[in-house]
């Protein structure tokens, strides 16, 4: 009777083992689902810190790009400008020329209007002159 308690007692402790087996078993198989999760987790944050990474260099090169494109401009506008103040220079010059020309030109034209009245009268003074002595 004693072999049939621990023949009993064997198979129970058998029987536990073997569903302690199966339990051992089943962790073993969430422990490896639960690796292949971190795996697939820390691949995925590999990927986000990659991208991450490559918005970053892109914003740089973005900002990089802005900041010539502004010295660019700058650039630009700097010539435009002093290419409108030489402009400026010589229209205030042409302008200056051209009010001296005209200043010249208007004298001249006096001039010669008053010399031309001047002989108008000396010719009138002529003609009255041919009259009167024509008359005598």
């Amino acid at each position: 009777m004693e072999n049939n308690i621990i023949e009993s007692t064997l198979k129970e402790l058998l029987s536990v083992v073997k569903i302690i087996n199966e339990r051992v078993g089943t962790l073993e198989e969430g422990q490896q689902a639960l690796t292949e999760s971190h795996q697939v987790l820390v691949s995925g944050q590999q990927s986000l810190a990659e991208s991450h990474q490559a918005l970053a260099e892109s914003h740089q090169t973005l900002a990089e790009s802005h900041q010539a494109l502004a010295d660019s401009q700058r650039e630009g506008f700097r010539k435009v400008n002093e290419q409108l103040e030489r402009m400026e220079l010589k229209l205030e010059a042409t302008f200056e020329q051209t009010a001296r020309i005209t200043e010249v030109v208007s004298s001249v034209i006096v001039y010669r209007l008053d010399a031309h009245r001047n002989m108008i009268a000396k010719v009138e003074e002529e003609i009255e002159i041919l009259k009167s002595r024509h008359k005598s």
